[in-house]
């Protein structure tokens, strides 16, 4: 079995994806609690370790105790986005007069251990297993990891909307931004992938960008927990918070490259991968 999944890599990728779909949504029927989630995210884990190991064996988890320091010192504006909402409803409790939940320690740690574990799932399954499955089989071509980087990015972006629905020009609009800015974060992702081979950093980096946001809702009692699937959904509010996430994200993108990206010895990576 192994060797079929190694041998058809890129498929192995694509089954890799739509079983984490399976997953998390089957997991969703169960219930919409965070232990649910928690548990689902464990799942799908294990199963996207499984399938790294079956593409690419032992090379990547070898990396994952390397250059940790590394990814976090160079992979830090990529949190620059999601500090600023992490401080604006920091500063929007304090002002408004927000009780803590008398379970905050209790949340915040369910909140973090849920934001890494799918930290680490996104990027075990779109930037692991993408790239030990795409970056061999494009390696003849004339832009490998440009390549890699588009497709990766591409799936990723639209594995965050697929499930939304689309309701008039202003939620397509939404959409396509969403997949963009999706896309770019990932791209940055890349880089520090190719630089490092480290899963697990660039997973907790991820954890952290996702977690920020959502603070605010754990720490405070609020109605309801604020929810980060409906990204096809909102009004022109919305519409010029992900055109600013777009500016930045290609900021942090192109500051990464410069910081990162030209630092890799590409034939070097692509010979040894």
């Amino acid at each position: 079995m192994i060797h079929f999944f190694r041998k058809h890599a890129v498929f192995t990728w694509a089954l890799s994806v739509l079983l984490s779909f399976v997953i998390l949504i089957g997991f969703m029927v169960i219930g919409d609690s965070d232990g649910i989630s928690i548990l689902s995210y464990c799942v799908t884990n294990l199963m996207l370790c499984f399938f790294l190991y079956a593409v690419s064996g032992k090379k990547t988890f070898e990396r994952c105790g390397s250059q940790m320091g590394y990814v976090l010192k160079n992979g830090w504006p990529m949190l620059i986005f999601p500090f600023i909402f992490f401080a604006a409803g920091i500063v929007g409790a304090f002002t408004n007069g927000a009780r803590l939940n008398t379970d905050w320690p209790i949340r915040l740690g369910t909140c973090i251990i849920l934001m890494m574990l799918a930290g680490i799932s996104e990027e075990l399954g779109y930037r692991a297993v993408a790239c030990d499955s795409l970056l061999p089989k494009l390696r003849h071509t004339r832009h490998p990891f440009l390549y890699t980087a588009v497709i990766s990015g591409l799936v990723f972006g639209v594995s965050h909307v697929i499930l939304g629905g689309l309701d008039g020009w202003l939620s397509v609009v939404l959409g396509i931004l969403k997949i963009c800015t999706t896309a770019v974060f990932g791209a940055s992702m890349m880089i520090l992938y190719w630089k490092t081979r480290n899963v697990l950093a660039i997973g907790i980096l991820h954890g952290l960008y996702d977690l920020l946001p959502m603070v605010y809702d754990y720490l405070f009692m609020t109605e309801t927990v604020a929810e980060t699937a409906g990204y096809t959904g909102g009004d022109m509010g919305s519409l010029v918070i992900y055109l600013i996430q777009l500016a930045v994200d290609v900021f942090v993108l192109r500051y990464i490259y410069r910081k990162v990206g030209t630092t890799i010895n590409y034939q070097q990576v692509l010979e040894n991968w």
